[in-house]
């Protein structure tokens, strides 16, 4: 649904595909009441316009660099304290907890620390979804054995989420991915996009689309042991190669998450993605919303949450126009901060309480 025009005449404070610098996401503080003069002839005296410094901006932290997906669609990696305008949809303010990638070497496949079996390595050898030329190809035998790279990796007994890129090339378009303890195998088709679960009971699993025939799969599962043993296939359907061709994988990633989260590159050692952080304080101070009613939105992952205060001091939730319940005691918020995790693309105020009409046409 698209935004109601009478957001930015009733709104006084807005984030939206906002801009951004290191340490801050800049809102809006939408004003309708500028006075101006002129001069007889018409020509420009002055202007006035009520404005309030800072006064919708968010204060934003992550101590740590962190990609997402550009206006291009390939991965791009921003620097430590810069918010993240997730693309290639609506663009949405990217908001992640914190997270480590386990799997070390994730890009390097043909490093010594992947064992293969029936497959070999050609290095570097195509575009990957950050735009270099830093993904493999898995060359399969052209003998009827098992193909797959492995390597072995410390985890505790938690939810994790496995995930790798892979890009098909010709016949060579079914992928595997494959963790020990317990033993749980997830097939996928690169073409069709079928999902098959070829051994145990994953949480949830599923295949991401990337330009360039990119596609990221991966499956969360629930650990039993303190040590996994973790491989990854890409093969033809008649698991014969040719010794010269193959597909391309690139970015192998093992999270403790019940979901994939944004990819975070390893070498030598494991990689962690700190948590962002954004919030708006001085609310009543600057104006934003009143010392004793208002209105507040945030629209993230595409559905719509709304409080309602009123003068009486009760708050009332609505998730997609939809009231939660009977309103309870609840006070005007000072500050305000986003939802971890989330992509949040609209986070409007009023000072007044809104009807529920209105309320509705925000979903």
């Amino acid at each position: 649904m698209a935004t109601p025009t009478w957001v930015a005449e009733k709104a006084t404070g807005y984030l939206r595909d906002s801009g951004y610098k290191a340490g801050t996401l800049f809102g809006i503080v939408p004003k309708n009441n500028i006075t101006s003069n002129f001069n007889p002839d018409g020509s420009w005296l002055s202007w006035k316009a009520p404005y309030i410094p800072n006064g919708f901006d968010f204060t934003f932290t992550r101590n740590s660099v962190a990609n997402r997906i550009n206006s291009a669609g390939l991965l791009e990696e921003m620097a430590v304290d810069v918010p993240r305008i997730q693309y290639p949809t609506c663009p949405s303010v990217l908001l992640e907890p914190a997270r480590t990638n386990l799997s070390l070497w994730s890009e390097a496949f043909d490093h010594t620390s992947w064992l293969k079996n029936g497959v070999s390595v050609n290095s570097n050898n195509v575009t990957a979804p950050d735009g270099l030329t830093s993904a493999d190809m898995v060359v399969m035998t052209a003998i009827d054995e098992t193909h797959r790279l492995y390597k072995s990796i410390a985890i505790t007994t938690e939810d994790y989420t496995v995930s790798c890129f892979f890009k098909p090339n010709g016949v060579y378009k079914k992928a595997r991915l494959f963790t020990t303890g317990p033993s749980t195998l997830l097939s996928f088709d690169l073409g069709s996009g079928d999902i098959t679960i070829d051994a145990g009971t994953p949480i949830d699993y599923g295949i991401i689309d990337y330009p360039d025939g990119w596609k990221k799969c991966w499956y969360s599962y629930t650990s039993s042991v303190t040590s996994t043993i973790a491989y990854i296939y890409l093969i033809s359907e008649t698991n014969i190669g040719d010794g010269v061709n193959g597909g391309w994988i690139w970015g192998y990633q093992l999270e403790k998450s019940t979901y994939p989260t944004s990819y975070m590159k390893t070498e030598a050692a494991t990689v962690t993605r700190a948590i962002d952080a954004a919030t708006v304080s001085n609310l009543i101070t600057n104006g934003i919303l009143s010392a004793t009613e208002g209105t507040v939105q945030d629209k993230r992952d595409a559905i719509s949450y709304v409080s309602r205060y009123t003068s009486d001091g009760d708050k009332e939730d609505f998730v997609d126009g939809v009231s939660q319940g009977v309103p309870a005691p609840g006070a005007v918020p000072a500050s305000f901060s986003l939802t971890v995790p989330s992509l949040t693309n609209q986070v409007p105020m009023y000072p007044t309480p809104l009807t529920n009409d209105e309320i509705n046409q925000l979903n």
